[in-house]
Protein backbone atom coordinates (compact mmCIF):
# COMPACT_ATOMS: atom_id res chain seq x y z
CA UNK A 1 0.00 0.00 0.00
CA UNK A 2 1.69 3.09 -1.24
CA UNK A 3 0.55 5.66 1.96
CA UNK A 4 0.14 9.19 1.64
CA UNK A 5 1.21 9.02 5.27
CA UNK A 6 -0.83 7.30 7.94
CA UNK A 7 -3.79 8.82 9.42
CA UNK A 8 -1.76 11.41 11.95
CA UNK A 9 -4.46 11.52 14.16
CA UNK A 10 -6.63 8.62 16.12
CA UNK A 11 -8.04 5.74 14.40
CA UNK A 12 -11.02 7.10 11.82
CA UNK A 13 -13.62 4.96 12.72
CA UNK A 14 -16.16 3.93 10.44
CA UNK A 15 -19.72 2.53 10.33
CA UNK A 16 -20.71 -0.04 8.36
CA UNK A 17 -24.11 -0.57 6.53
CA UNK A 18 -25.02 -3.16 9.16
CA UNK A 19 -23.97 -0.72 12.05
CA UNK A 20 -20.51 -2.17 12.14
CA UNK A 21 -17.59 -0.06 13.60
CA UNK A 22 -14.32 -0.15 11.78
CA UNK A 23 -10.98 1.99 12.41
CA UNK A 24 -9.05 2.75 9.65
CA UNK A 25 -5.58 3.39 10.53
CA UNK A 26 -4.27 4.09 7.62
CA UNK A 27 -4.40 5.55 3.78
CA UNK A 28 -2.94 4.62 0.79
CA UNK A 29 -2.95 2.87 -3.13
CA UNK A 30 -3.30 -0.79 -3.34
CA UNK A 31 -3.80 -3.12 -6.63
CA UNK A 32 -6.49 -5.52 -7.11
CA UNK A 33 -7.74 -7.86 -9.53
CA UNK A 34 -11.06 -6.85 -11.58
CA UNK A 35 -13.08 -9.05 -13.16
CA UNK A 36 -12.87 -8.46 -17.08
CA UNK A 37 -15.28 -10.91 -18.81
CA UNK A 38 -12.95 -13.68 -19.40
CA UNK A 39 -9.87 -12.52 -18.24
CA UNK A 40 -9.03 -9.80 -14.91
CA UNK A 41 -6.88 -6.56 -15.12
CA UNK A 42 -4.93 -4.67 -12.50
CA UNK A 43 -6.25 -1.76 -10.53
CA UNK A 44 -4.65 0.83 -8.91
CA UNK A 45 -7.02 2.09 -6.53
CA UNK A 46 -5.75 5.28 -4.83
CA UNK A 47 -6.24 6.93 -1.14
CA UNK A 48 -7.93 3.99 0.19
CA UNK A 49 -8.39 3.63 4.00
CA UNK A 50 -6.76 0.88 5.37
CA UNK A 51 -9.12 -1.02 7.90
CA UNK A 52 -7.04 -4.38 8.97
CA UNK A 53 -10.18 -5.65 11.02
CA UNK A 54 -12.67 -5.17 8.51
CA UNK A 55 -13.39 -8.46 6.62
CA UNK A 56 -14.40 -7.11 3.00
CA UNK A 57 -13.25 -3.68 1.11
CA UNK A 58 -15.69 -2.03 -0.09
CA UNK A 59 -15.21 0.84 -3.28
CA UNK A 60 -16.60 4.03 -3.28
CA UNK A 61 -18.28 5.04 -6.45
CA UNK A 62 -17.28 8.78 -5.88
CA UNK A 63 -13.38 7.98 -5.50
CA UNK A 64 -13.57 5.54 -9.21
CA UNK A 65 -15.04 9.01 -10.90
CA UNK A 66 -12.60 11.15 -9.56
CA UNK A 67 -10.37 9.27 -10.95
CA UNK A 68 -11.72 10.21 -14.31
CA UNK A 69 -13.28 6.69 -14.78
CA UNK A 70 -16.80 5.73 -16.14
CA UNK A 71 -19.23 3.63 -14.54
CA UNK A 72 -22.08 2.15 -16.32
CA UNK A 73 -24.43 0.08 -14.63
CA UNK A 74 -26.75 -1.48 -17.17
CA UNK A 75 -28.33 -5.17 -17.65
CA UNK A 76 -27.18 -6.49 -15.13
CA UNK A 77 -23.77 -5.48 -14.80
CA UNK A 78 -21.30 -3.01 -13.84
CA UNK A 79 -18.45 -1.75 -16.30
CA UNK A 80 -15.72 0.11 -15.46
CA UNK A 81 -13.68 2.06 -17.94
CA UNK A 82 -10.68 4.21 -17.33
CA UNK A 83 -10.48 7.99 -18.72
CA UNK A 84 -8.65 6.43 -22.25
CA UNK A 85 -12.07 4.62 -22.11
CA UNK A 86 -10.77 1.19 -21.98
CA UNK A 87 -12.49 -1.39 -20.21
CA UNK A 88 -10.81 -1.87 -16.74
CA UNK A 89 -13.42 -4.62 -15.16
CA UNK A 90 -17.25 -6.10 -15.74
CA UNK A 91 -19.05 -7.11 -12.66
CA UNK A 92 -21.87 -8.94 -12.81
CA UNK A 93 -24.57 -8.26 -10.41
CA UNK A 94 -25.45 -11.38 -7.89
CA UNK A 95 -28.81 -10.81 -5.51
CA UNK A 96 -28.68 -6.76 -6.46
CA UNK A 97 -25.12 -6.49 -5.23
CA UNK A 98 -21.87 -5.86 -7.46
CA UNK A 99 -18.94 -7.81 -5.90
CA UNK A 100 -15.49 -8.93 -6.56
CA UNK A 101 -15.01 -11.79 -4.57
CA UNK A 102 -10.91 -12.86 -4.42
CA UNK A 103 -8.96 -14.94 -1.67
CA UNK A 104 -7.12 -12.98 1.03
CA UNK A 105 -3.23 -13.06 -0.08
CA UNK A 106 -2.18 -14.11 2.73
CA UNK A 107 -4.47 -17.64 2.99
CA UNK A 108 -4.44 -17.90 -1.24
CA UNK A 109 -0.21 -18.26 -0.55
CA UNK A 110 0.90 -15.64 -3.27
CA UNK A 111 0.98 -12.70 -0.59
CA UNK A 112 4.52 -12.16 -2.62
CA UNK A 113 2.33 -11.08 -6.24
CA UNK A 114 1.20 -8.03 -4.64
CA UNK A 115 3.58 -5.17 -4.25
CA UNK A 116 2.56 -2.40 -2.15
CA UNK A 117 3.94 0.71 -3.83
CA UNK A 118 5.69 3.09 -0.86
CA UNK A 119 7.77 6.51 -0.92
CA UNK A 120 10.82 6.46 -0.30
CA UNK A 121 10.24 8.58 3.18
CA UNK A 122 8.30 5.22 3.88
CA UNK A 123 10.23 3.02 2.99
CA UNK A 124 13.30 5.23 5.28
CA UNK A 125 10.47 4.85 8.53
CA UNK A 126 9.42 0.93 7.87
CA UNK A 127 13.45 0.20 7.52
CA UNK A 128 13.92 2.01 10.46
CA UNK A 129 15.57 4.89 9.74
CA UNK A 130 18.24 3.50 7.76
CA UNK A 131 19.84 5.86 5.30
CA UNK A 132 17.67 6.31 1.81
CA UNK A 133 20.67 5.37 0.13
CA UNK A 134 20.69 1.92 2.07
CA UNK A 135 16.91 1.91 1.03
CA UNK A 136 16.89 2.14 -2.04
CA UNK A 137 20.53 -0.39 -2.64
CA UNK A 138 17.84 -2.96 -1.04
CA UNK A 139 15.16 -2.17 -3.28
CA UNK A 140 17.41 -2.35 -6.45
CA UNK A 141 19.28 -5.62 -5.12
CA UNK A 142 15.95 -7.36 -4.81
CA UNK A 143 16.60 -7.90 -0.80
CA UNK A 144 13.07 -6.94 -0.08
CA UNK A 145 10.45 -8.29 -1.84
CA UNK A 146 6.90 -6.83 -1.95
CA UNK A 147 7.21 -3.54 -1.84
CA UNK A 148 7.66 -1.55 -5.24
CA UNK A 149 9.09 1.79 -4.66
CA UNK A 150 7.14 5.10 -6.13
CA UNK A 151 9.91 6.44 -8.60
CA UNK A 152 8.45 10.49 -7.97
CA UNK A 153 8.73 10.14 -4.59
CA UNK A 154 10.83 13.32 -2.86
CA UNK A 155 13.44 12.60 -0.46
CA UNK A 156 12.34 14.29 2.62
CA UNK A 157 13.73 15.65 6.10
CA UNK A 158 13.23 13.34 9.10
CA UNK A 159 13.24 14.83 12.44
CA UNK A 160 13.11 11.63 13.85
CA UNK A 161 17.09 10.97 12.59
CA UNK A 162 17.91 14.71 13.24
CA UNK A 163 16.87 14.55 16.63
CA UNK A 164 18.64 11.13 16.87
CA UNK A 165 21.86 12.57 15.69
CA UNK A 166 21.88 15.11 18.75
CA UNK A 167 21.37 11.99 21.20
Amino acid sequence: MQSNGPLRASPKPITAADKQSFNAIGMGDIYINMPNRESESLVLLKDILYTPSMGVRLVSISHITAARSTIIFSGGSCQIFDSMQRLLGCIEANHGLYCVYTVKAEMAGYAGQVKEVLTIEELHRRLGHVSYEAALMLIKKGLITGVELDLDSKLMFCSSCEWGKGH
